[in-house]
């Protein structure tokens, strides 16, 4: 018999989310996952209700007549009085309900309290009798919906909000949650309004479609979840029993701040930073008395506290109630344990999302207190000044210390949806403070009034050059204009470009809105400048989010808005009108020199012999006019009044472009018939000559063109804010490029010549500014260690495969240009000479590369773009063209074709035969492979670059078990990839090399992560005990779980799938569940199909030895690179040591060197520094080699916040250096490396900071 007493079997969380409860102890799985308290309450059963006793029986109703006509006449009664009250109520509704009602719909299931639309609407009807005294009824008890049926939308208000900015601890929260479902607890109303917060904050957090602004309609949801907490805001403005008050009043602010009107949140921030007061929470003090848990909570709510106050305070130019000398808190940590406010890039990038909002509103705070207080309007307009720029300078320094992969022009790049959300509220923050810094904001209409109040005829009275007519004028804008307009297009750009959520578009809009009135002004004042179609679409959007939040908003309560509206589109109107104009003399300028150029061609009388003589004097690289002709123009010419922006004829593959717009129509119409041809050629600058090297010349036929295009073709363009070359040798500066929108250049002095390549790495994009420039010319990217050679451009080091444009760079009139063509300057790069028509069978070499990965790769374009003419074939087994196989571990991607450098049109504009199929054996003699397919290719010279195959276990279960992976190919992530399926797996990851931390970093945050090692710490044979432990802890903040000093025995089948993988067991007894497994146990050279030639020797761990071209040892015109390639190593510590490096990076370089030595084999290999990075919650970077072994580490910086630089040291030599948050100092120590010019042991000790050794001399 069951007794009326028994405890059930499942947990409490379980039981509530009807979900299987696996009863483990001390805590069950699912409550791991949800970070709760695993506990089962005892339940007792209702005993049933006793059975009704037979009752006598009753008298019947109808037998007593006199009491049936009383109920009947009270019934009469109540129905009388019930229909006037009824009838009352009605008249009143149709008086005073205008407005739709406010309630959630009938389709929606959640109410708060149960209750279907139509109760609500019933009691909202009934409340607003005139009489309701006849409607008391007693306030019923806080109620929320079933659980299951709110946890959706707080999941996603604690993965989209409470993950950026900490407002509730989520173990704290969840327990909170479940308690309010057991029977026996008590329900408060703080807990029901936290609830209701969080539920409107995830409503709230929702995103949008791309271009979906539905949003902007208030969500009936959100206001009922409102509306509910401000029911009990009395309760709570006095709580301070514990910090639920002081949460659902910031909760408060945030909504408000995100709806249409936001001036409630300035007086609620104000009772939530007194009720902190209250509370202590601006004392560091206060936290000894509270668990570390707790203390760290409440810091937090009161930098959330201070990141509102700041804010508000800056936007609606009124007092903060907090002030900075009462804080005695320090900053939020930069890595906390649980990971809250941190966000990751997609390369695995970390950045501190919360810390930098306070930082930001610490800044914020100084711009009110220094330029908008009280005592700050009286100080004289010279000290104002001073304090604008020191604020501008802490607004700078706050921005560059973003990381690369979070500054504004790489976000969209660089992060997915929810970052890109909060970064763009994190720079429309900046903005604010920025324009507010300068005096340029929406509030402020005194600089809009003194646009306006341009005239009519100031915009019918522009003349050819339009900047030019103001110049009368007093200046209308304010200082610090261009940067606040670049500013203003860029935030545009990422509102418009980014996802949207309710809360973003609401409160992204005043700082919007400023945008649009500053680019607006800017068109009208410069309506020529070269962001003038961009600027106008991102205009027309605002206005349209513009007029559409205006609908949303009453005249009578928003005067000030309308107001601004009007303002606006009368600014709009006349940059328009000032823009037709000058669009319209533009047309005419460009019509008559299009017609001076026909007739300059049609008068000229040279016809092709014009051509002939051109290219002549070219492929003598124009030597008799090296003497006063130089990059200049005849004074005597009838041109010497005009400036020509001529870089002249090029070969084909630099297509120029460019126009006449410096010419005038009269000068050319005047010189047409007059110019002779020895003059007309001392009037081309000596770029027009020297665009190529005499070595491109000679391997590729001239491409003849007329020279009216090549006139059309180029142009000289003028660098902004640049009146002179004053750059010192290794000296480097970016500069924005006038005339073409968004372009820039990177001007450098390399051996004494100054001149402009192409900003930025054509690898991964990084600003070349802050790479590693010598004075020979050599530039080095920040990032992955790849390096150009500026006097041409060229790649000089792997990774990157296009190479940097270069300009020739001139000085006049005050004024510096460069020469180039349009579509150059934009892109940033140059392809290589990749181009190759061979015809089969007419060539005596023949290429055959053995493997398709970044050694092929480097190998083939080398091949090209060094002039090689001959087949080239590539022989693949992969079924996929070579890849960015970095890509695969760092973020498990699976997409070949976006991760595939080049694709199949590429290799056959070349003529590079691909062929699909593997490698069986080579015949060394006769010079001919074979492979599986049944082909055989004949070579003169091969190259080996099979890369690597991944180790497997010889243990039990490993090599008959499903789930079970090994990570190489694009085939094995898309594999795993499966296998995690919907997520939220049990991972062991065997191995702690740095393909299984990779993979431990990119699955952690959606599943139950563990890695198992055999060393004491992971990479600790590369990296030493110290690092490897900093980034262990590094990694089990995101959740990983490690077992080091451990071994494995065997792996264990599935009890629900004997086929698959159900457990991992070690030596030590430990037994590891597993949905699936991933090794990374180290990978063998890929010469499993040379084991048994008799010809080539396989070193003991099956690699090749080579020379220093990687030229197998033994044999003629036979190479091996990549991961098979043991070749000798000349870096610091190497001595000609012979070693083998596992990265795609070395394995590129290896075919360029291969590639080099096949074109000529007389030239000396150029001797690479090997670099690499990896993924491991930060970005590592590390270069050199440690072959000959090291015995110490300089460390300089913290490893625990993952800023640090460690130099490894044989002796007194460095011989590698790692790094994390400190990129210029991995390639500044590459480069000191390939020079010999790194500094002692003792030196790094002393503290030497390597950035600040330079410039470097080659």
């Amino acid at each position: 018999m069951e007794t009326s007493s028994q405890r059930r079997k499942a947990c409490d969380l379980c039981f509530i989310k009807k979900i299987k409860c696996d009863m483990l102890k001390p805590a069950c799985s699912n409550c791991l996952l949800y970070k709760s308290e695993c506990r089962t309450t005892t339940v007792r059963r209702r005993a049933p209700h006793p059975k009704e006793r037979p009752q006598p029986p009753k008298q019947s109703e109808s037998e007593n007549p006199t009491k049936v006509s009383e109920l009947e006449s009270r019934l009469a009664s109540i129905e009388k009085q019930l229909q006037q009250a009824l009838d009352a109520n009605r008249q009143h509704s149709n008086q005073t309900s205008t407005q739709p009602s406010t309630a959630p719909s009938s389709t929606e299931s959640i109410n708060g309290r149960g209750q279907s639309a139509e109760s609500i609407e019933f009691v909202d009807q009934v409340s607003s009798s005139e009489s309701p005294s006849e409607w008391v009824t007693e306030p019923e008890k806080p109620k929320l919906p079933p659980l299951e049926e709110i946890m959706p939308i707080i999941d996603e208000f604690f993965n989209r909000y409470n993950c950026v900015m900490p407002l509730f601890d989520p173990p704290t929260f969840m327990r909170m949650l479940s308690n309010w479902y057991v029977p026996s607890s008590g329900q408060s109303t703080a807990v029901w309004a936290a609830v209701n917060i969080a539920m409107a904050l995830g409503y709230r957090c929702t995103l949008k479609e791309q271009g979906n602004l539905d949003a902007l309609v208030d969500d009936q949801k959100v206001m009922y979840h409102m509306r509910n907490v401000q029911s009990v805001v009395s309760d709570l403005v006095t709580r301070e029993e514990d910090l639920l008050g002081l949460q659902v009043l910031l909760g408060m602010v945030v909504l408000f701040l995100g709806t249409k009107d936001p001036k409630p949140a300035s007086v609620v921030i104000g009772t939530a930073v007194r009720l902190a007061h209250r509370m202590h929470l601006h004392d560091k003090e206060s936290l000894q008395f509270f668990s570390p848990e707790v203390a760290r909570q409440r810091a937090r709510l009161f930098w959330i506290t201070y990141i509102m106050d700041k804010e508000i305070s800056l936007k609606s130019k009124t007092p903060s109630f907090q002030l900075d000398v009462d804080i005695d808190l320090p900053l939020p940590e930069r890595d906390p344990e649980d990971g809250a406010g941190i966000m990751f890039a997609r390369n695995g990038s970390k950045f501190n999302y919360f810390r930098a909002r306070v930082e930001l509103s610490h800044i914020a705070g100084k711009v009110y207190d220094q330029l908008y207080s009280t005592r700050a309007r009286k100080v004289s307009q010279q000290d104002r000044q001073l304090r604008v720029t020191r604020l501008e300078e802490m607004l700078e320094n706050w921005r560059r210390n973003l990381p690369p992969e979070f500054q504004i022009d790489s976000a969209l790049q660089c992060l997915d949806s929810l970052p890109i959300v909060h970064m763009s509220l994190l720079y429309h923050s900046y903005f604010t403070a920025m324009v507010m810094t300068h005096g340029i904001y929406s509030h402020d209409a005194d600089w809009v009034r003194r646009i306006s109040s341009y005239s009519q005829m100031t915009i019918k009275d522009l003349d050819s050059s339009p900047s030019s007519s103001c110049g009368h004028q007093n200046p209308p804008l304010p200082l610090g204009w261009a940067k606040c307009a670049e500013l203003s297009r860029s935030c545009m750009k990422l509102f418009v470009e980014s996802p949207k959520t309710d809360c973003s578009i609401w409160s992204n809009s005043c700082a919007h809105f400023s945008g649009l009135i500053i680019l607006l002004a800017n068109m009208f004042v410069f309506p020529d400048h070269p962001h003038l179609m961009t600027d106008n679409e991102l205009a027309n959007q605002a206005l349209r989010l513009f007029e559409l939040m205006l609908s949303m908003k009453s005249y009578e309560d928003y005067e000030s808005f309308h107001r601004l509206h009007e303002v606006v589109k009368e600014l709009h109107r006349r940059a328009l009108e000032a823009v037709e104009e000058v669009t319209r003399k533009q047309k005419e300028r460009a019509e008559a020199a299009a017609a001076a150029a026909s007739a300059m061609d049609s008068g000229l009388p040279f016809g092709a012999q014009l051509e002939d003589e051109v290219e002549f004097f070219r492929d003598a690289e124009a030597a008799a006019l090296e003497g006063p002709f130089v990059g200049t123009f005849v004074p005597a010419s009838p041109f010497a009044t005009t400036s020509w922006g001529l870089e002249g004829l090029q070969s084909e593959d630099s297509k120029p472009s460019s126009d006449l717009k410096h010419v005038t129509s009269r000068s050319l119409a005047q010189s047409a018939s007059q110019i002779s041809l020895p003059t007309l050629l001392m009037r081309i600058p000596r770029p027009l000559y020297r665009q190529s090297t005499i070595s491109s010349l000679l391997r590729k036929p001239i491409q003849t063109r007329s020279f009216s295009q090549s006139v059309k073709d180029m142009a000289d363009y003028k660098l902004k804010a640049v009146s002179s070359l004053s750059l010192r040798p290794g000296d480097k500066q970016e500069v924005e490029v006038e005339g073409i929108e968004g372009a820039k250049v990177l001007l450098v002095n390399a051996g004494g010549k100054i001149q402009a390549v192409g900003p930025k790495c054509t690898h991964f994009g990084a600003p070349l500014v802050k790479g590693v420039l010598t004075t020979s010319g050599r530039l080095t990217c920040p990032w992955h260690g790849a390096c150009f050679n500026t006097k041409t451009g060229d790649v000089e080091d792997a990774p990157a495969l296009d190479s940097i444009p270069v300009f020739n760079v001139t000085e006049r009139d005050g004024a510096v240009y460069i020469t180039g063509e349009e579509s150059a300057i934009k892109s940033g790069r140059r392809k290589p000479n990749f181009k190759c028509n061979v015809v089969s069978g007419t060539q005596e070499e023949k290429v055959v590369i053995v493997g398709g990965g970044s050694g092929a790769l480097g190998a083939v374009e080398a091949l090209r773009n060094g002039g090689y003419q001959g087949p080239l074939t590539i022989i693949s087994a992969e079924g996929y063209l070579p890849i960015d196989r970095t890509k695969l571990s760092k973020a498990l991607l699976t997409d070949v074709n976006a991760l595939q450098w080049r694709d199949k049109a590429w290799y056959e504009s070349g003529s590079v035969d691909w062929v699909d199929d593997e490698v069986t054996d080579v015949d060394f003699s006769d010079r001919k492979v074979s492979t599986s397919g049944g082909k055989t290719l004949p070579y003169t010279k091969l190259i080996l670059a099979t890369g690597g195959t991944p180790r497997n276990l010889p243990l039990q279960g490993f090599k008959v078990l499903g789930n079970i992976f090994t990570l190489r190919t694009a085939h094995d992530t898309q594999k795993i990839v499966k296998a995690i399926g919907e997520k939220g797996k049990k991972i062991v990851i065997v191995g702690s090399s740095f393909i299984g931390m990779e993979v431990a970093n990119a699955t952690a945050k959606d599943n139950d992560v563990t890695v198992i090692g055999m060393e004491k710490v992971p990479l600790e044979r590369v990296l030493g005990e110290k690092v490897g432990a900093g980034i262990q802890k590094s990694l089990e903040k995101n959740g990983v779980k490690f077992h080091m000093n451990a071994g494995v025995e065997k792996a264990e089948p599935s009890g629900s799938d004997p086929s698959n993988v159900g457990a991992v067991h070690l030596k030590d007894g430990t037994k590891l569940e597993a949905d699936l497994v991933i090794l990374g146990v180290g990978v063998a050279p890929a010469t499993e199909f040379l084991k048994e030639n008799k010809v080539i020797r396989l070193e003991q761990d099956g690699s090749i030895k080579t020379d220093e071209n990687f030229l197998v040892v033994g044999l003629k015109d036979v190479y091996a690179i990549g991961d098979i390639a043991t070749y000798p190593y000349h870096g610091p510590g190497g001595d000609g040591r012979y070693t083998r490096i596992e990265h795609w990076n070395v394995a590129q370089n290896a075919g360029r060197t291969v590639a080099s030595n096949i074109i000529n084999a007389a030239v000396q290999p150029a001797r690479f520094i090997p670099v690499f990075w990896s993924a491991l919650g930060s970005q590592l970077r590390y270069c050199g080699n440690t072959i000959g072994g090291w015995d110490d580490v300089v460390i300089q910086g913290s490893v625990e916040e993952s800023s640090f630089v460690a130099y490894y040291t044989k002796g007194d030599t460095v011989v590698a250096m790692a790094s994390m948050g400190k990129d210029p100092a991995m390639v500044q120590s590459a480069e000191l490396m390939a020079l010999g010019k790194m500094p002692s042991k003792k030196q790094l000790a002393d503290g030497l900071d390597i950035t600040t050794i330079g410039p470097l001399e080659a």
